[in-house]
């Protein structure tokens, strides 16, 4: 997307009332904002839970990415929780149920699932993994990962 002026970005942002609305639209305009988490549950129905933003306050190379959950207008967040998984992706967990924070090479290893890491259950995650690499592959800017979608803006 070519960069707006800030002249232009100030008059688009000035016609916008909902100061969550103008935040976001901000966000896109001046490149901070990155991707959208989307919550693929029968509940949600692709539900906007999160965002990828660019920290600008980082002044390296490659800035750091964090994660801003949504808000709606009665202040409630839809994301609870989000961890980087060990196959390499995200894993996102929403107010309605639906959890991708575990990997599948990581469900059932007793170390993970109960936050008490040891070496032994690195290298069984790290086994299963070598063995059956995670495959999610990204299409048109879009990666789906376990029920969650993740667009690139």
């Amino acid at each position: 997307m070519e960069k707006l002026p800030n002249r232009k970005v100030k008059t688009i942002l000035d016609n916008i009332s909902d100061p969550r609305q103008k935040s976001l639209i901000e966000g896109i305009l001046t490149e901070k904002v990155v991707s959208k988490v989307q919550c693929m549950s029968k509940k949600c129905r692709g539900r906007i839970v999160a965002h990828f933003v660019k920290n600008v306050n980082d002044n390296r190379e490659t800035p750091e990415i964090v994660i801003k959950p949504t808000v709606n207008k009665k202040g409630v967040m839809f994301l609870l929780a989000y961890r980087p998984r060990l196959d390499g992706f995200a894993g996102f967990q929403c107010i309605c149920g639906n959890d991708s924070r575990l990997s599948k090479a990581e469900m059932g290893v007793k170390g993970i699932e109960n936050n008490a890491v040891t070496k032994k259950d690195l290298n069984e995650v790290f086994a299963k993994l070598t063995k059956k690499p995670a495959t999610y592959t990204k299409v048109g800017g879009k990666l789906e990962i376990d029920n969650f979608v993740v667009t690139d803006i």
